[in-house]
Parts: structure tokens; sequence; C-alpha cells
């Protein structure tokens, strides 16, 4: 009796289940494996942009997904997940589409690979900037509806030489790689960068520049922030209204706008919740009373409630504000959360990078 291998795609778009086919019906063939298939798809978020730009946020956002589904799938049903993400990548101002995949087993192991890439028409680049889906353009220049669930703009512009079954095919056999021959790789269940959100007040904690010190230790720790608009409030006006401007730019296409106080406290709110929902751990400093601190731990500590990943928490206390902490927050620790008392900002170091590092 043939062994049965069972793989979940992050997606109901067909053309994804139907690469992801492909490719393990290839995956078997490379190992010699005679196993009956059972895949299935159901979508998960993948806390990027709708339309990702860049390598970075595209192949974060097939991971995101992948880390999501493996979250809901409690009983550990499936021995594969596989999340596939469509993403623009600009090469001399040109723009390029590509897609990300990312596999990972019931382990934990998990590797990417791409499609080819390809050059889009430069009309493009105005829905982009405008901050619409590739798709949008896809169904104008074609006059194609839906033509993401057929053969894609790749299909339209080859003409019919390429579809996006191959695409995704191609991006999923790339990762599976890395289980052929599993004996040649690392693991790979810590490949991916941190990605760390500071929650703070204005006011920060006791030792100076905190969430700047932070934010260099989570660079030492090959970590990524990102709220910089949040750790620079209160030490540097002009970097935080920069970066927010750039972020609610990349994921809203919006500029905050400067004399609708409701308006920019909707935009704040909205882009500070994506990306606590983005962020795999959290550092909270509790110095001060703060509503927002507080609704971000939350929000934090729900995430696998709303079908996403577990975020790490962890919050950060002068030793001589412990006994003032709101016993709400205190007891609100679980094994995802964890606050710890510091005095110096010898101990802020310490404590971080143990608390990035899994210690």
């Amino acid at each position: 009796m043939h062994k049965t291998i069972k793989v979940l795609v992050t997606s109901s778009n067909p053309n994804k289940v139907k690469g992801t086919k492909r490719a393990f019906l290839k995956f078997l063939k490379a190992t010699s494996q005679k196993a009956r298939l059972i895949i299935k798809s159901k979508k998960f978020p993948s806390n990027v942009a709708e339309q990702p730009v860049g390598h970075y946020e595209t192949m974060l956002g097939s991971l995101n997904r992948v880390m999501n589904a493996k979250n809901a799938d409690k009983e550990k049903y499936f021995d594969y997940y596989v999340g596939i993400e469509s993403g623009v990548v600009f090469l001399k101002n040109h723009p390029h589409i590509l897609s990300y995949a990312c596999v990972m087993d019931k382990n934990n192991r998990f590797f990417f690979g791409t499609s080819m890439m390809f050059p889009l028409p430069s009309e493009a680049t105005n829905y982009i900037k405008q901050g619409k889906e590739i798709a949008e353009f896809a169904e104008k220049v074609s006059k194609t509806k839906d033509i993401r669930s057929k053969g894609g703009i790749v299909s339209f512009l080859s003409n019919q030489q390429y579809n996006r079954i191959k695409i995704n095919s191609t991006a999923v056999f790339g990762a599976l790689i890395g289980f052929i021959k599993p004996q040649l790789f690392k693991p790979s269940s810590k490949q991916s960068s941190p990605i760390i959100y500071i929650s703070t007040s204005i006011s920060s904690g006791v030792v100076k520049n905190l969430p700047l010190i932070i934010a260099k230790i989570v660079e030492e720790c090959n970590g990524y922030v990102n709220n910089p608009h949040v750790i620079y409030a209160g030490h540097d006006n002009q970097k935080r209204d920069l970066y927010f401007e750039q972020l609610t730019k990349k994921y809203f296409n919006k500029i905050p706008p400067k004399d609708d106080l409701l308006k920019l406290s909707e935009l704040v709110y909205k882009l500070d919740a994506l990306l606590v929902d983005q962020a795999t751990h959290l550092i909270a400093l509790l110095d001060n009373p703060s509503f927002g601190v507080g609704m971000e731990i939350e929000r934090a500590l729900t995430k696998p409630q709303r079908g996403l990943h577990e975020t790490k928490i962890l919050g950060l206390i002068h030793k001589n504000n412990y006994a003032k902490t709101s016993k709400m927050i205190l007891g609100a620790q679980s094994k995802n959360f964890i606050i710890r008392a510091y005095e110096t900002k010898e101990d802020v170091v310490m404590v971080v990078r143990g608390f990035l590092r899994g210690l």
C-alpha cells in the first residue's frame, strides 16, 4: 500500500493548486517515492500589502501564508504547507513580476523557490504607484476578466506560450529541491529574519532613547523593525513623519492628512494594526500607562484566534515601576508573553538579545 502525502495550498486560486500538484508529482519522481497525493486548498492571509513590491515583501508574504496555515492546523494533519506570493520588482526602474513559493513541512523545515521573472508593460507602473494590484492592469490590457484564475498576464504577454500554472509549478518545485537531498541543507526553521514591532508610548522607558537602543539590538540580531515611525516619536519627529509617510504610501497609497485629526488617527490605527499582525515578535515598553500599548499587546496575543501565526511578546519595565504595573498586563503572561524588569541599558541589551535568540 502506498503512503499518503497531504499538502495544504494556502490559496484557493486554481492555478496555484494545479501548479503545486505538478511540482509535487515531480518531487515524488525525484525522490523515488510511490505515494498518493492529497492536495487541499484554503486561503490564508499574507500579512503584507495586497500588491507586494520588492523581493523581501514578496518572500515574506509566501512565508506568512505558510506560518498562518501551519498554526491553524492544530492536529498536524498536513505533511507540507505551500505559500505562493506574486510580487513586483523594479529593475532599472522597469517593473517585472515574479512569484515566490515557500514550502514548509510539519517539522517547521522550510525552503523558498521562485518562478522566472518577466517584464511588465511600462503602463503597469502607474497602477503600482496607485496601490492597485497588477491583476487590475492585467484585466484591462488583456480584456480578460478574472485573469489571475486563468492563464494570467504571462499568458497574454507570451501569446499563450507560458501560463500561471507553469509559473507556480516552477516556484514550488524550486522550494521542494531543499527536501530532495535534505542532508545537504542545514535546518531552515530559523532562516527567516525576525520582524519586530516595538510598542511604546511617546515617553518610552526610563532609560533615555530606549526604543532606539532596542532597534539597534534588533539589527545586531539580524532582525528588522517594521515600525520605525514609532521608535522615532519624541526623539526625531522629522524621521518619524518621513517613515510614517513612506509606510502609508506603501500599504495604503495614502499621504497622511495634516489637518484632519480623525482621518489621521484612523490611518495610524490601520497601519499599526497591520504591522502588529505582520510581526513575528513584539517588544512592549510598560513604564508608562498607554492605551495604545495595551491594544497592541492584546492584538498580538489574539493573532492565533484570527488565523494568524503566533507572536512572541516581551514586556520591559523598570524595576522601580514593576509593582505599579497593571495586574491585567501581569496576568496576561503566558508561554508567548513574558515580562522582564530592567535597571540599566546593559540589562535591556541582555534581555532583548536573549528574547530574540529564543533563550
